[in-house]
């Protein structure tokens, strides 16, 4: 598979140890990192975040990373936006080439997925100090003792946020 920018235009790819080694977050400047998004391949949500297979939709897609890459969410029963919770870890590696569960950094896609699959690191990185953009995915609301079915749509109280983070060990 040729990784390409938005227009179709192909990306150069890394080759030999330069694939393999970390790239280093702090050596890119803001202007250099916007570029980046705005040249960065995206992936679609039929293809694979892991490799380079793509499924006829998205319900076939979570089945192959799920069965051949082992891909595993958790809490998938509090998660309100499943595609959204894929795409967000699948712009970690597009835009910045990094591995969604050890947050290395790669001189390229290919590297990185080549790291994830070899090291069984394809997993939403999800612990006591989640990244605050996987949260926006999941609504553990029900999971409140005195949660109302009813009021669902109210807004959550910053402080309710935060002490059910720390019963979670937030």
């Amino acid at each position: 598979m040729v990784i390409s920018d938005q227009s179709g235009a192909p990306l150069p790819a890394a080759t030999g140890a330069a694939q393999d080694d970390a790239v280093e977050a702090g050596e890119m400047t803001q202007e250099e990192i916007d570029r980046r998004i705005a040249e960065a391949r995206k992936f679609t949500s039929n293809e694979c975040i892991f490799c380079s297979h793509e499924s006829a939709d998205f319900e076939t897609n979570m089945d192959h990373m799920t069965v051949v890459h082992s891909l595993f969410v958790l809490d998938a029963e509090f998660v309100v936006d499943i595609e959204g919770l894929i795409r967000y870890p699948g712009e970690s590696i597009s835009i910045g080439n990094m591995c969604i569960y050890c947050t290395r950094g790669f001189a390229s896609i290919e590297a990185t997925q080549r790291h994830m699959v070899d090291k069984g690191h394809c997993k939403i990185y999800y612990e006591d100090d989640m990244d605050e953009g996987i949260d926006e995915f999941y609504d553990f609301r029900p999971s409140y003792p005195d949660y109302d079915p009813e009021n669902a749509d109210a807004e959550i109280d910053p402080a309710d946020k935060c002490a059910l983070l720390d019963m979670f060990g937030g």
